[in-house]
């Protein structure tokens, strides 16, 4: 599924000569600030990133693919720290077991938009990076689809 998602955004950010890029378990979200260092699945950046850097602070779009060992620090402590970067737009969890994701959106401002996704057949869309993804896309070769 991270590779799936990454590969995507990747995709649709170069068909739009977009600033965006996608990367999947490569850099470290680290904000001095908030004194936190955490490895998202995928990370989405705009703009540029200085070479031979290995961490970046202003993410637009974070993922992360829950599981068993992973799903109490993702949907708690990571979110904590995570909804105080000014960047970051959307938060995306990813079930790995069902086609299901939660979204947390940025709207005005504020964290008040929640969306619950179920289904191969639904789209993710991603308004502020001007992307739009199909579960099944995510989900492909996870499930027979």
């Amino acid at each position: 599924m991270v590779q799936n998602i990454a590969r995507r955004l990747g995709n649709q950010f170069d068909a739009a000569n977009s600033s965006c890029q996608a990367f999947n378990e490569t850099f470290f979200m680290k904000s001095r600030s908030l004194d936190a260092a955490m490895l998202p699945d995928v990370i989405v950046v705009c703009g540029d990133i200085e070479p031979g850097a290995t961490s970046v602070d202003t993410p637009s779009v974070l993922f992360e693919v829950l599981s068993p060992g992973t799903e109490a620090r993702d949907r708690i402590k990571k979110w904590q720290v995570y909804q105080r970067l000014p960047s970051l737009q959307h938060y995306v969890l990813v079930a790995r077991d069902r086609a299901h994701l939660e979204v947390y959106d940025r709207v005005a401002g504020q964290w008040g938009g929640f969306r619950v996704l179920e289904g191969l057949d639904t789209l993710l869309e991603l308004p502020a990076i001007r992307v739009v993804l199909p579960l099944r896309e995510i989900y492909q070769r996870v499930f027979e689809t």
